[in-house]
């Protein structure tokens, strides 16, 4: 699934998926590297969290809502820079949703 071709909470969730596919592969080829690394490091490198257009694809179509925003930037952050902190940590927490429901042993 392409970045671009979300249109809706399941295309969402399919891209999700793909992250954790490989993410499960990462691991099966390295299982020395810490499952926390590599989620950190695939949802940190997606181009939905580097590209600031992205970020409310995410935060549109994902289950999680964070209910306090302000822990993740300062108190004088700009819009852009809670958006990315929003988009980040939601996907974050999609992507370990997803290792979990799989039950990938890490």
């Amino acid at each position: 699934m392409q970045k671009e071709n979300i249109r809706n909470m399941a295309d969402y969730y399919m891209y999700i998926s793909e992250i954790v596919d490989s993410i499960e592969e990462e691991y099966g080829n390295y299982p020395e590297t810490e499952m926390y690394n590599l989620v950190e490091s695939h949802v940190d490198n997606n181009q939905m969290i580097i590209y600031n257009g992205y970020h409310t694809t995410i935060l549109d179509n994902s289950r999680n809502e964070p209910e306090e925003w302000k822990h993740m930037v300062g108190e004088d952050s700009s819009y852009h820079e809670v958006l990315q902190a929003m988009a980040y940590d939601v996907m974050k927490q999609d992507v370990w949703e997803e290792i979990n429901d799989r039950d990938i042993s890490y």
